[in-house]
């Protein structure tokens, strides 16, 4: 086993690796050494990475590492939960979707706000705004993949869960509604305040609230 340098490396390559492994997609990578004594004791073993698209046949890999040092080795989080809309197409705003966990659905059995939270959270949301079980979105040809999600803080690392279905039924999925970040809204706060109090500035806050936009919307859930 080896590292993978970051030359080359991109979203799409994220992308690409994750699904490779089995998740969703990927939440964030960088490069760097964290875990210095586990990269140390390895090889690079790939000197870049490359993908033009999120379809793995297609990355073309380099298996010489080049120059590559250790700080610049590739640290990636994937993820494996997901919201749709009753359409079945993703969702990366407020609104309220039928959680999915490996492409199966999410049983309300000791499902709590905490659980909510840190299941929003591990999708890179702020937290959730909120919860529900119901049948309202396409579950029909969906397994149920995990039960009992019982968390005893907002942290998606303070949960425990099970893969076993236990009885559960349709009408008991998780719909769930997640809270952007924190930033978005408060720059919200401030242009509301700033037209009262001046309005170039209300006009230069807005600008930069949109590129706040439009940056937390290209991260990945």
């Amino acid at each position: 086993s080896g590292t993978v340098c970051d030359a080359q490396f991109s979203d799409h390559s994220a992308e690409a690796v994750c699904q490779k492994m089995g998740f969703h997609g990927a939440r964030a990578w960088r490069s760097g050494q964290l875990f210095e004594d586990q990269q140390i004791s390895r090889e690079v073993l790939l000197g870049s990475l490359e993908c033009g698209n999120t379809n793995w046949s297609e990355c073309i890999l380099n298996t010489t590492s080049s120059s590559c040092s250790h700080a610049s080795d590739v640290l990636l989080k994937c993820y494996n939960f997901w919201l749709i809309s009753s359409d079945g197409s993703s969702i990366r705003d407020e609104s309220e979707g039928l959680l999915l966990y490996k492409d199966g659905t999410v049983c309300d059995d000791k499902f709590t706000d905490l659980s909510a939270h840190a299941v929003c959270r591990e999708m890179g949301y702020h937290g959730a705004l909120g919860w529900r079980s119901g049948v309202e979105h396409q579950q029909d040809y969906r397994s149920i993949t995990m039960n009992e999600v019982e968390c005893s803080g907002d942290d998606w690392n303070s949960c425990n869960f099970n893969r076993e279905n236990n009885k559960c039924w349709k009408t008991e999925n998780i719909l769930l509604t997640c809270e952007l970040r924190e930033a978005y809204h408060f720059l919200g706060l401030q242009i509301c305040f700033s037209i009262l109090m001046s309005p170039l500035l209300a006009l230069c806050l807005y600008f930069v609230e949109s590129l706040a936009y439009c940056i937390m919307y290209s991260l990945p859930n």
